[in-house]
Formats: structure tokens, sequence, C-alpha cells
């Protein structure tokens, strides 16, 4: 108890640590914190440093800016270097190192700067902490080059409709860098056109063969194509190229990407992901796509009017489709227009590699909503674990950065 009220001295009730010593997290967590895994963050200054990166090229690239970012970042802190001016850091000189916290796309940067460039740098990163790091890919980003995005104000940004965005993310290899790989859902299909069999009557699923590259990134002369490349030109070779770059991207870009990354992680990786689902809440911004599914709609249907609508003679008679969100099962709910499943409203929980958790050392279930994983309030859904207005995910951040730290390697 001393040792415990040594660590809340001087911030009264304020203590982040008091809402996390010896407290689980999350129903499934097994292994709360110590007061001894605590101690060396408690005597510790981490410095802060962001990276941006431009999230429309190559995450390979952005790994390349990560890794001579790292190598500037620990320049400032090597007090040889620098007249013997600063504190340094807490490692033997020329040892240093840097703790990464990443949150979604930026996992992939991270793992791919630790992991793939052509002298890795794992040596120099001492742990990582991912966020709702799209893994395996989402078919969020299908659903968003064929309707925009719909959610403020990132829509002002990606663009509402898919006019104004499927023309910029077709030629950027990073959020093509999102898809759903092969992997994702055990290879099972994830994509669903009811009716859409050449019978006109059985629904097609696809993947059908576990290859979402020739199966559906780089199909084209259909409907649901995932790039329209006539959607803003009109000139036939104009399109020809746009179709060209495009499939070069899928081709020789995205695809060899996704297959480096499989199973690439830091030794020292933890890591947080939202898997939120309440049964009795249709609306819940934190379902997610799971599957989607191109719906038979009526022509009356309010739907018809927006941009998420396609009108296709596929079949002999003309249909109008919707893409609708839907649950793994493809089940309906009641309302027939808000499905999902388990997720943070952009990552659902079949996108995280859950096969290889025994490559973490520790990886948790959150309530996180995608865009705000980060931040400190608790959700619905967190109850006790997020006691003293404090999110566990943040909490689970903490917890991680003291357990990196747990090494003979830093020294305070």
């Amino acid at each position: 108890a001393d040792e415990a009220a040594e660590y809340f001295a001087g911030n009264g009730s304020d203590s982040i640590f008091q809402h996390i010593l010896g407290k689980k997290l999350s129903p499934d967590d097994t292994n709360p914190l110590s007061i001894d895994e605590a101690g060396k963050y408690r005597r510790l200054l981490l410095p802060l440093h962001a990276f941006g990166y431009n999230w429309l090229q190559d995450n390979a690239q952005s790994a390349q800016d990560l890794a001579k970012y790292i190598d500037d970042v620990l320049n400032l802190y090597r007090t040889k270097k620098n007249g013997d001016i600063g504190h340094g850091l807490a490692f033997e000189e020329g040892h240093e190192k840097v703790i990464l916290v990443t949150h979604s796309m930026g996992g992939l940067v991270a793992r791919y700067a630790s992991e793939l460039l052509d002298t890795p740098y794992r040596d120099k990163i001492l742990g990582i902490v991912h966020g709702v790091m799209p893994d395996l890919g989402s078919p969020t980003a299908y659903k968003m080059m064929k309707i925009g995005e719909h959610s403020f104000p990132m829509g002002l940004v990606l663009g509402m409709s898919a006019t104004r965005l499927m023309s910029v993310l077709a030629q950027s290899p990073a959020p093509l860098q999102l898809l759903p790989s092969s992997k994702y859902n055990h290879g099972q299909p994830w994509l669903r056109i009811e009716k859409g069999s050449a019978d006109g009557v059985t629904d097609l699923l696809l993947p059908q063969n576990g290859d979402p590259f020739n199966e559906i990134y780089l199909k084209e002369k259909i409907w649901w194509q995932m790039y329209e490349p006539d959607i803003l030109d009109k000139k036939q070779f104009t399109i020809d190229d746009n179709f060209s770059a495009y499939k070069n991207i899928i081709r020789y870009i995205v695809k060899p990407f996704m297959t480096k990354m499989d199973s690439a992680y830091h030794d020292n990786t933890y890591q947080f992901y939202g898997a939120y689902f309440d049964a009795n809440d249709s609306k819940d911004s934190r379902r997610s796509d799971e599957t989607l599914t191109w719906k038979l709609r009526d022509k009356t249907s309010w739907l018809w009017v927006s941009d998420d609508s396609r009108a296709t003679e596929a079949y002999g008679d003309k249909r109008e489709y919707t893409l609708l969100k839907s649950s793994f099962k493809w089940k309906n709910t009641s309302s027939r227009d808000y499905e999902g499943g388990a997720g943070d409203g952009t990552v659902p929980k079949y996108a995280i590699n859950l096969q290889a958790k025994g490559r973490f050392k520790e990886i948790l279930e959150m309530n996180v909503d995608h865009q705000n994983a980060y931040q400190f309030p608790p959700m619905k859904g967190d109850g006790s674990y997020g006691d003293g207005d404090l999110s566990p995910a943040i909490k689970f951040t903490l917890r991680s950065l003291c357990r990196i730290l747990q090494t003979d390697e830093v020294k305070p």
C-alpha cells in the first residue's frame, strides 16, 4: 500500500496509474499491470515525436520515410553528436531505440519499416503498440471506391461520392493496400451480389477461390467491378490508360506489399482492436463491414436517389442495386438497411490476424471507434473498465509502454 501511495503522491486522485495497476482492462484481460512493471516508466522522461506521411503513396515508401525520421530523432538525443549538450536517451551511446505507437494504416507503415526494408529497422525499435490496424485489409476500402465516404468530416477530405473519390484512390497505392487480402475471412467470400449469378437467381459470392485480386480487383467490363475508369473521362484512350495504370498498381505494388507483410511483426508488439457489437443497436457507428452486399432495391426506395446505387441490365431485366454493409453471415435486420458486424466502424474484427496472435506480446479486444481510437473518454460497452473516465485503449497503450520498457537495454 505504501508503494502504491508513492506512485500517486503529488497527483491526488488524478493519477492515471490508480486506474491501471492491478486492474483488468476488459473481460478477456488476464494480465493486469504490476507496480514493478510501472517503475521504469515513472522514472523516465519519454519525449514524444509525431511522424506524418503521405497517406496516398505506397506504404513501403512511407516506411522508408519513417526510417529516416527515426534516424533524425535518435540523432537529436546523441549527446556526443551534439557537443555533449542534452540529456541523451536511456540507452548506451550508439544503441538508442524508439517506441512506435501507431494508428490504423500507420501500423502497416511501422511494420514494413521494422521488418521489411532492405535494412530492417527492428534493431532501432524497442517495441510497437498498434491501435485498430487493418492487418488483413477491410471491405470498407472496396465500398469507399464504389460509393465514396459518407461520414462527416472525413467525407469532406476524401470525397462523399464515387465520382470524387474513386478517381483519386484508384491511382493511389496506400488506400488500395487496405483492401482485403487473400487471407481475409480465411479466404472465404466477403462480397455478395444478390441474385448476381449467371442464372439471374442465385447469389454471387466472391471471391469463390480465395483470390480477390483476379476475382474482384482486376475484373473489368462488369457492373460491380471495383474501378470504373470512365467515371470522369469519356475518351477511350484515356479510359484505357487509366485502367492500365490501375492494374499495374494492383499487380506490382499492392499485391507484393500484402504478400511481404504476411505475419511480419516486430518481436515486441502490443495491439488493441475494436470488436464492439450490440445486437439491439442496429445504428451503432462501430458496426463494421465484415462483408458487403449489393442488394436489389425497389426503384421507389429512398436509397435509390443516393450515390450508393447502380443500375444494371446484366441479367436481362433492368435491376437497381444498393451497396450495404453486412455481417459475415449476411443476415438481415428488421430494418433491412442497417447491418454489419463487430468492429470499430471501419476495421472489422475479421481484419485482425488472430491466427498470428502468438506473435504478439499482448493483443486485446476493445470497444473503440476507429477515428477516435486513442480518445480518453470511455465508450458504450466499457462499463467498469472505463473507470476514471479513461478509455481502456488509453490504459492499454500506457500499460504496453510500461512493459516495453522492461528490458536491461533501458537504463534509467
